[in-house]
């Protein structure tokens, strides 16, 4: 569609009779031209010089699979295999790993599949495993015990990126709890949270607590002061029960406080803040809030500091209090605190109401997300893609946030390039609305980018890698299309051709209504001191005609004078 849109671009103004597209129908990029809203002034007449036969061939027409995975998960790729005139035959699929040898050593999956018609489509779904991080290389190979015209559509390779920036989670408890289940199961379902949960007993087999990005102290409300003192600087989500000592609690965080001693709970109500803004909460959970309101909740009046926003507040028969039972504080590390136990209950009503888990779900991710908020911003971050195609060009993009996490581009931005040689590519970010966005050619490789910026005389920086590939698109399909030319030509009011018929296209368009004739003209005008030798040339005349006048003339008057 793209030579279309260029045909229109340069000739939209011109006197043109027809364009005139010859091709095999064969699109491999791109959209559909047919399906593009495209004006053209004249004619478009399409002359098919493909190969129009059905051959014997199997091929692999599209693999599908996710970008990325994280990292011990196991992924699914999709292949669609089809066969051309290979009824009989079998076929004989084969899955390798190419990221420590190339030499096709490794085979992972095999399959055989039986072609039992002349115009055979199949799906396969392998199951691979992500053991290592970093983007890794896989190719499927077909192979048949019949002979095919094609073999060059017979493979092709695909690439996934292994990451391990899931958000790692541990939940401390001080008795089992249906809460800890519901909240467990619920974040496990989300690929991107590594969950543990930890008895309270238990924590001195806790090897590394410096490693979790958030903590969920469920009824837990005293440490000892080595854990106390290293979970500081980790986000965390306190959930309040019957079993939580409450004046103990008080001494452990300074943004809530009890002022009296008693640990005495009551099962009340809750109403939903209106002008609650850290997450949207749409008709489905909303539903679900309606009817799940019981919590039970301490008698106690809270003290509350740093206050940032209020989900649930207190519900005392009809009348709506101002005291909140689940928010949120900002104290340079985010927390979140529900003042009440019973989470297990709207993980029952979602089930009960939708026949799945998934609003709930996604309510407990949503209060997660909003914790580690700050903790997702990165001040420098450059977007790109894994895998690139040659002919299109690399695009990377950059976003540059200042203190208050507002987007700038007043810094310049240096990208830094290198290939599997050694080879260092510079370049700068070109700058537009608040962004930064660059784009380059590179060849077929590996390479490896570093960007970098200083804002604030704070240097910032961003890298990652990703592969270039050539990927043999004309080879896959052999056979040309007519249907699709044919289309193409009828839809801008042309008419479609075969080669042997070229002849009757001149005559088309000789004939045509709007063929006419056309003389350019051009016009210019230039002094006469511009021609030297022609200068020189008259003035050469006039001096011979003036000698020729004064020596002849005179002569013949003398002549007729004597005469």
């Amino acid at each position: 569609s793209n030579v279309i849109f260029k045909a229109k671009d340069l000739y939209s103004n011109e006197n043109i009779v027809a364009y005139i597209l010859s091709s095999d129908g064969i699109y491999n990029s791109g959209i559909n031209p047919i399906y593009e809203d495209i004006n053209l002034n004249a004619p478009l007449h399409c002359i098919f010089i493909g190969d129009s036969v059905t051959k014997s061939d199997i091929y692999i027409d599209k693999i599908s699979n996710n970008n990325f995975a994280y990292l011990g998960n196991s992924f699914k790729v999709n292949v669609l295999l089809k066969a051309k005139k290979m009824k009989g035959s079998e076929i004989y699929v084969k899955l390798y790993d190419l990221n420590k040898d190339d030499s096709f050593k490794n085979l992972i999956k095999s399959k055989t599949i039986k072609v039992n018609n002349s115009n055979f489509s199949t799906d396969l779904i392998f199951d691979i495993s992500s053991q290592e991080v970093g983007l890794k290389k896989y190719k499927i190979i077909l192979d048949s015990n019949l002979i095919e015209k094609n073999k060059n559509n017979n493979e092709e390779s695909f690439f996934i990126d292994v990451i391990d920036n899931r958000k790692k989670i541990l939940i401390l408890f001080s008795d089992f709890h249906p809460d800890i289940a519901a909240l467990k199961n619920t974040l496990e379902s989300f690929d991107q949270y590594v969950v543990e949960s930890v008895w309270e007993k238990d924590l001195q087999q806790v090897q590394d607590i410096k490693k979790y990005d958030l903590v969920i102290f469920h009824q837990l409300s005293k440490l000892n002061e080595e854990f106390d003192s290293t979970l500081k600087s980790i986000p965390k989500w306190y959930i309040l029960g019957k079993n939580s000592k409450l004046d103990d609690f008080s001494l452990k965080t300074h943004n809530i406080s009890f002022q009296e001693k008693t640990n005495f709970f009551e099962n009340v109500e809750f109403s939903k803040n209106l002008y609650f803004n850290s997450f949207e909460i749409n008709d489905s959970l909303n539903r679900i809030l309606s009817i799940s309101n019981n919590l039970l909740v301490p008698f106690n009046t809270p003290t509350i500091n740093n206050l940032s926003d209020v989900l649930f507040y207190k519900k005392v028969g009809g009348l709506i209090t101002k005291q909140p039972i689940f928010f949120f504080t900002t104290n340079d590390i985010n927390s979140a605190y529900l003042i009440g136990e019973g989470l297990w209950r709207l993980k029952l009503n979602s089930f009960g109401i939708y026949d799945n888990n998934l609003v709930f779900d996604r309510f407990i991710s949503n209060i997660v997300q909003s914790i580690l908020v700050d903790e997702n911003k990165k001040r420098f971050d450059v977007k790109y893609k894994p895998i690139y195609f040659s002919q299109n060009g690399i695009d990377f993009f950059a976003h540059l946030y200042d203190k208050n996490y507002d987007l700038t581009n007043k810094p310049d931005v240096e990208l830094s390039v290198k290939d599997e040689n050694g080879n260092n590519y510079v370049n700068e970010f070109l700058k537009n609305d608040n962004r930064f966005f660059l784009k380059i050619n590179l060849p077929v490789g590996k390479y490896t980018f570093t960007a970098k910026t200083n804002l604030n005389d704070r240097s910032l920086f961003d890298s990652g890698n990703f592969t270039v590939v050539s990927p043999d698109i004309e080879s896959r399909i052999t056979k040309g299309n007519i249907n699709f030319l044919n289309n193409l030509a009828s839809k801008h009011d042309g008419l479609f051709f075969e080669l042997k018929d070229i002849n009757n296209l001149t005559d088309i368009i000789i004939e045509s209504e709007s063929y006419k004739s056309k003389i350019d003209t051009i016009d210019s005008f230039s002094t006469l001191l511009d021609k030297i030798f022609i200068l020189i040339a008259l003035l050469f005349l006039m001096i011979s005609e003036w000698i020729v006048r004064r020596r002849y003339i005179n002569f013949w008057l003398n002549f007729r004078i004597k005469i």
